[in-house]
């Protein structure tokens, strides 16, 4: 039986990583089961199949994912990341940011001072925040509207398409980012209550002149 599995970072995506790192972080047990439980998430196979595999085949397999105990990288690329069919940006502005998705954000940041794993389970809902769908034209990318949908789908395509190696340079950027980002997107929204308040005030007065008349 011929089993085939990923041989460097950049062919896990986010979703398989998420199912990697506990079974990676394991520090009890048999290094054996630990090895084909691995071999299981990597080649999709069921345990069983992997307990088929002959000698030299299941060395050939522990030899190529030999890459995992490597770094994942922690350089961001370029400010434009292809992810599946779509291109995207990484944007700090809180105009491009929904006010239910910052507060989702604030909810799994929350959550995550009990339990840090629940940073990585979401990592493809946190990085939609900073990395915004694009698309060409003549005069080059221009951002995308953002509703709740494209939020969706956003983070549907990351968790299934995005690779570890750039998810995770992105995911680094985002926390050293993150005080500078919530001061900011926080400003913005005093900001913006203060312009509602001064244009609610204005149509009173409006309102105040037309009854006295």
């Amino acid at each position: 039986m011929e089993i085939t599995i990923p041989t460097q970072w950049s062919d896990i995506m986010i979703k398989d990583y998420i199912n990697l790192r506990p079974v990676l972080s394991e520090e009890q047990g048999n290094e054996a089961t630990r090895i084909i439980n691995v071999l299981c998430l990597l080649s999709g196979q069921k345990r069983q199949e992997i307990e088929q595999l002959s000698i030299p085949q299941y060395s050939d397999l522990v030899k190529k994912m030999s890459f995992l105990t490597e770094p994942i990288p922690d350089k961001v690329k370029s400010n434009i990341v292809k992810v599946g069919k779509e291109h995207y940006l990484f944007s700090l502005d809180p105009k491009n940011i929904l006010f239910g998705e910052y507060i989702s954000v604030m909810d799994i940041l929350e959550k995550a001072k009990d339990n840090p794993e629940v940073v990585y389970n979401n990592m493809h809902n946190l990085l939609t925040v900073i990395c915004k769908p694009i698309h060409k034209t003549w005069w080059g990318y221009k951002m995308k509207p953002i509703t709740s949908q494209v939020v969706q789908d956003t983070a549907q395509n990351f968790y299934e398409n995005m690779p570890i190696t750039d998810a995770q340079p992105i995911a680094v950027f985002f926390y050293r980012n993150l005080p500078i980002l919530t001061k900011t997107i926080k400003t913005f929204m005093v900001q913006m209550a203060e312009r509602e308040t001064k244009k609610a005030e204005k149509e009173l007065r409006k309102l105040s002149t037309i009854g006295v008349g």
